[in-house]
């Protein structure tokens, strides 16, 4: 017979000539022949018919744990960030849902916001899925201003930040090797030179985005 799967439910053996005796581990009435697979493992069933033409036979029946399919969870990720391979408890699976590049490796891209739930399939004599969402946080937009863009040493620009209310911090790397944390800053230019000054901002998601101007002096 073929392999059943443990806690697959009861189910009742049966035999070429009625009126035996069933016995053996998993058997839960010896005059049904009813079967309860509850372990893995193989287990030998004896149907007996008493009397004087009286015969045996034996039967192995074979009980498959289910394949473990949990998902190994995912932390909250960036839109942008580099794909990678989910993974789950067995391998050997297959992966489907939205952002899934590869249903063997399991690969997940994520290029859009947004919450996905990803489904992880073992098929085989016991077959077993599972389920698992992945958050993907968009990216903040950063935006600047400077109130001049070009002048002569030495020279003071005042800039101002104008991105998102969702961002939680906010930084200036004005490229001359100066960095300030405030949301509204003024730098003072020593020395003559083309300045790229970048503005990074992190949101509540932990995502980080930069935008830049060029400062001239």
């Amino acid at each position: 017979m073929a392999p059943v799967c443990v806690g697959s439910g009861t189910f009742l053996l049966s035999a070429a000539t009625g009126g035996g005796t069933w016995s053996g581990t998993g058997i839960t009435s010896a005059t049904s022949g009813s079967y309860n697979p509850t372990t893995a493992g193989t287990f030998p069933v004896i149907y007996t018919i008493s009397g004087a033409c009286g015969s045996a036979d034996t039967v192995n029946v074979v009980v498959q744990n289910i394949p473990d399919a949990t998902i190994t969870a995912v932390a909250p990720i960036c839109v942008g960030s580099a794909p990678f391979n989910m993974t789950a408890a067995t391998a050997g699976g297959t992966w489907t849902g939205s952002g899934i590049t590869s249903a063997t490796l399991g690969t997940f891209n994520p290029l859009s916001a947004g919450t996905y739930t990803i489904t992880y399939t073992i098929t085989g004599a016991c077959n077993a899925s599972a389920t698992s969402t992945v958050l993907v946080n968009a990216l903040p937009t950063p935006t600047f201003s400077a109130n001049q863009f070009s002048g002569c040493v030495p020279f003071c620009v005042n800039f101002v930040e104008a991105g998102s209310t969702s961002c939680v911090s906010q930084s200036y790397d004005f490229g001359d090797g100066s960095i300030d944390s405030a949301c509204y800053t003024q730098h003072i230019y020593q020395d003559t030179g083309t300045y790229i000054v970048k503005f990074i901002t992190i949101n509540a998601g932990g995502c980080a985005d930069s935008s830049f101007v060029t400062i001239e002096v």
